[in-house]
């Protein structure tokens, strides 16, 4: 009986069925995204410069002081990413990953290619088409993978 009690709590955290408050009262002091509560509150313009401008140079700070590597550039350079003009659009993201993104985000903090590569294949246990790093393809895609034949 004392599983059936810890299990609903859980599921509705997991679930997202509390929204945001799910994720403040599941970690406290952040969402799963790593935004904090002041940066939820400030919206979707205000909360990531308040992240670039304050939060990531002080966890940048945090981390110097305990001698890890921050990668404060990159964590900047990720952020900034998200106020690109067309940046999301679909027909354009894929280009513009592989074109400018991967090549900044492994220059700010290399090994970065080979840690998405290796995640990708470890949590899903798939392959890219078009690998990560790569200026174009080196073939068209499987389509009969797509949908399973």
């Amino acid at each position: 009986m004392t599983t059936k009690k810890r299990i609903w709590p859980a599921a509705l955290l997991a679930a997202g069925a509390l929204g945001i408050y799910g994720d403040f009262l599941y970690s406290v002091n952040q969402t799963r995204y790593g935004s904090g509560p002041l940066e939820a509150l400030a919206g979707p313009t205000l909360g990531p410069l308040l992240e670039m401008g304050v939060v990531l140079p002080l966890n940048a700070a945090k981390a110097a002081i305990e001698g890890r590597e921050s990668h404060f550039l990159a964590n900047e350079a990720r952020t900034a990413k998200g106020f690109v003009p067309f940046g999301n659009v679909w027909y354009t993201k894929a280009a513009l990953d592989h074109l400018i993104w991967q090549q900044v985000m492994e220059a700010l903090s290399p090994g970065y290619l080979s840690n998405i590569r290796s995640r990708t294949a470890k949590e899903y246990g798939q392959d890219w088409w078009w690998t990560p790093g790569e200026a174009i393809p080196d073939r068209a895609p499987n389509l009969g993978a797509a949908i399973g034949e």
